[in-house]
């Protein structure tokens, strides 16, 4: 049985015109601290301001507390990866700090 489609924010880390790879940006809820209950490693997790977590948090434009998933990426195919941007736009050393991140627990980027 198949569920309902689930929208997620990703933060773009690397696009061209064949792919995108991205990392996932979740809110828990507007919550500042990380629910240590419903993930699994808090270094897996990096904060966006005025979020709070293992690492200083990434400034962001418009307030809402976030964190960006460092321990995987979605690689995403195709003629046209993503046909809408929507969103903050993150600064090129947020991006950075995501992929040196990232590369510390994945090898995708």
């Amino acid at each position: 049985m198949r569920g309902k489609a689930v929208f997620k924010y990703v933060v773009v880390l690397k696009r061209n015109d064949k792919e995108l790879i991205g990392a996932t940006i979740t809110t828990f809820n507007g919550a500042t601290e990380l629910p240590l209950n419903k993930v699994g490693k808090k270094e897996h997790w990096y904060p966006v301001s005025p979020a709070t977590g293992h690492y200083e948090g990434l400034p962001q434009t418009d307030g809402t507390p976030a964190w960006v998933c460092i321990n995987n990426v979605h690689i995403v195919t195709g003629p046209d990866p993503i046909p809408t941007l929507a969103g903050n736009t993150y600064s090129q050393e947020a991006i950075d700090l995501i992929i040196t991140k990232l590369k510390e627990f994945s090898k995708d980027i």
